[in-house]
């Protein structure tokens, strides 16, 4: 088994979390890539609504476009992100680590 620690976040204060897994011998560096980027992705799903608020309708009540709504979210999302490192099997037990 190889053992990592996963933390996603997005642009926002607070939001980090940290995962520790572990995969077989022969996981790829891509099916790490896939597995963070989908992370940072969940993460952002998470913490959409701190971009206008909890009942913020910025295009329903006129304050902007479809499309500036749109891209604000996009940026939004392409801040969010998720990195791993290889870790210890004791680090990886000493944080509750899980089989991915």
């Amino acid at each position: 088994m190889k053992y990592f620690k996963f933390t996603a976040g997005t642009p926002y204060c607070g939001t980090e979390e940290e995962k520790y897994l572990a995969f077989p011998d022969g996981v790829t560096e891509e099916e790490l890539e896939e597995y963070a980027e989908e992370m940072a992705h969940n993460q952002g799903e998470s913490f959409e609504y701190l971009v206008f608020g909890w009942d913020a309708d910025p295009v329903g009540d006129g304050e902007m476009t479809q499309e500036e709504y749109d891209e604000q979210i996009d940026n939004f999302y392409a801040d969010c992100h998720c990195e791993f490192t290889e870790v210890s099997e004791e680090e990886f037990v000493e944080n509750g680590g899980v089989d991915a």
